[in-house]
């Protein structure tokens, strides 16, 4: 039937375009038969005749399933979703004017990979689809199992995807002719909203032709919106993955802290407590895959990754710096930055601490600070039942005085709490100490203290620069839960520290020998006129010193 049409007609497998028509052999004779030997069955070729309608109603897409089929309890997706719904409805109506005096923002869901981000976009769908909303949703996820073609460019393999939701065809294996217009045409006027997931998967930065047609037919459009996921941030500024789409808006995925809402996901998850919590950055998608479905743990899809061992120090101060302060480097050229997310505002970066304990790991020992923040990551990451319910927000607070004590070290930045000045620091080593003695009088850890500092300096004679973190192991002890110094030229700076989990104030006097005392609550505190000298930290004092990564571990902001 298709050899007997008058017409050509088109078709393509999977590697070149073909006219079937009269085609002769060198001799002159018809070789129609011998021609078609080598390409598929009739019944497959059939399938493979160009050009193909459109006729799929975008309205009768199915449901998707948004989440795992056992999770008894999803958490914090609905907040996700009406925050989103809330940006789609102000925006879509919205068009980008041509002289590029406004721009329509993408939103954009970025997590690691096991963050949520496929399960917020599929509940999306649903939900925009409840609303009247034309939606369709497309995959580049490893489990979606797309493949670019050979020979086939990008722009090629979207339409490709595209296409075939709106298509009758098995299978989305062979190339399409593009015609983004005829597309564009057969969408229409109806609100449409495209959600792209891992759209990093079909290319990473985004080449231009793919950036030409998101913008022209899926977001610059009036009644039209575009909503994407990836697990790999890339500097906004630059030349990379969004630089095409700006201004961008970030919805932070669900995070929590809530013991009681963590074990009722699944039957599996009752071994959570605080310290894993703490441990997987308060991600629950992360603990339900690691504790219901042994899906991948942190550990193992690290260990997948080919990774460069004995990072040097520049790499290692560049890494503590943005888990600090969050900034974007022009390029995210190292594989971790795969495992890391976007803030709501989409111009930083973080990471949970089971990344980072696991990226710490590739630096080179003699890096200052970095065996003790190992030894408190791990300790965060221990399970045991029992423990005090504020020990991992102490591991934290730890850990994120040795991150501030890094760049003081190596780039002279002001010391944490004013612990030293500008400049007044560099070259000096770090360390954490334990004082292990049974006493409930601060004079005694003083004591104690002196004796380790001048233990220190008799053996480091050609430093004579050091921060020392000392944390009491008493359990009685509660005054102070550490005390940071800073030695110099035979001089000393003490500054005690409370790690409050709950809003109580601070306890005891103040010593006469110490600088000063800090209060690093984990909720709100009473504000009162007679703190005793204590300095008592407000909630962004907090989230200041914790920094970019650590803040989502502040007990206040997350549920």
């Amino acid at each position: 039937e298709i050899l007997n049409t008058k017409s050509n007609l088109t078709f393509i497998d999977k590697y070149n375009l073909i006219n079937i028509g009269k085609r002769n052999n060198k001799n002159g004779r018809s070789n129609k038969r011998s021609y078609l030997s080598s390409f598929p069955i009739i019944s497959t070729l059939y399938r493979r005749i160009f050009p193909f309608e459109f006729v799929n109603d975008i309205k009768k897409f199915k449901r998707l399933e948004s989440s795992p089929t056992d999770c008894q309890n999803p958490i914090g997706i609905a907040d996700v979703i009406n925050k989103s719904l809330t940006i789609i409805d102000s925006k879509i109506g919205l068009e980008s004017s041509l002289n590029g005096t406004f721009s329509k923002p993408v939103l954009i869901y970025s997590r690691l990979a096991r963050g949520g981000k496929t399960t917020c976009l599929c509940e999306l769908f649903n939900c925009l689809k409840q609303k009247g909303y034309n939606v369709m949703f497309i995959s580049f996820n490893d489990s979606s199992g797309f493949r670019k073609l050979e020979n086939e460019s990008k722009e090629e393999a979207l339409y490709r995807i595209l296409s075939y939701q709106l298509i009758n065809c098995e299978n989305h294996d062979s190339k399409i002719p593009v015609d983004w217009d005829k597309m564009d045409r057969y969408i229409g006027d109806t609100p449409f909203v495209l959600l792209i997931d891992e759209i990093n998967s079909l290319c990473y930065p985004i080449d231009n032709d793919v950036k030409r047609v998101l913008n022209k037919y899926f977001l610059d459009k009036r009644n039209r919106y575009l909503v994407m996921t990836t697990h790999i941030p890339v500097n906004l500024d630059g030349d990379g993955i969004y630089s095409f789409m700006k201004p961008v808006l970030s919805v932070s995925l669900p995070l929590s802290i809530d013991l009681t809402l963590l074990k009722s996901m699944g039957n599996k998850c009752n071994v959570i407590n605080n310290q894993l919590v703490a441990y997987y950055g308060g991600i629950p998608s992360l603990l339900y895959c690691e504790y219901q479905n042994k899906d991948s743990s942190p550990r193992n899809r690290f260990n997948k990754y080919t990774w460069k061992k004995d990072r040097g120090q520049d790499e290692y101060i560049n890494f503590v710096d943005e888990l600090i302060h969050g900034n974007i480097p022009h390029e995210c050229n190292r594989v971790y930055h795969k495992l890391a997310s976007l803030t709501d505002n989409g111009n930083n970066l973080k990471w949970p601490p089971c990344y980072i304990h696991c990226i710490l790991s590739l630096f080179i020992s003699t890096c200052e600070g970095l065996k003790d923040m190992l030894k408190c990551l791990s300790a965060i990451e221990v399970c045991h039942e029992g423990l005090n319910e504020g020990i991992w927000w102490e591991q934290t607070v730890i850990l994120s005085l040795l991150l501030h004590l890094v760049l003081s070290t190596y780039r002279g930045n002001e010391g944490p709490f004013g612990i030293c000045g500008i400049g007044e620091a560099i070259g000096a080593s770090i360390h954490v100490i334990k004082i292990d003695i049974e006493s409930n009088n601060p004079n005694e850890m003083f004591s104690f203290m002196s004796d380790q500092i001048t233990r220190l300096i008799q053996r480091t004679i050609a430093n004579k620069k050091h921060f020392i973190i000392f944390v009491p192991t008493c359990s009685t002890f509660k005054q102070f839960d550490g005390f940071l110094i800073f030695v110099a030229d035979k001089t000393l700076k003490i500054i005690g520290y409370q790690c409050k989990l709950g809003s109580k104030g601070a306890d005891g006097e103040i010593p006469q020998w110490m600088n000063k005392a800090v209060l690093i609550t984990g909720k709100s505190f009473p504000r009162t006129n007679n703190n005793r000298g204590w300095n008592y930290l407000n909630d962004d004092d907090i989230i200041s010193f914790l920094g970019c990564s650590l803040s989502v571990l502040y007990p206040k902001s997350i549920n």
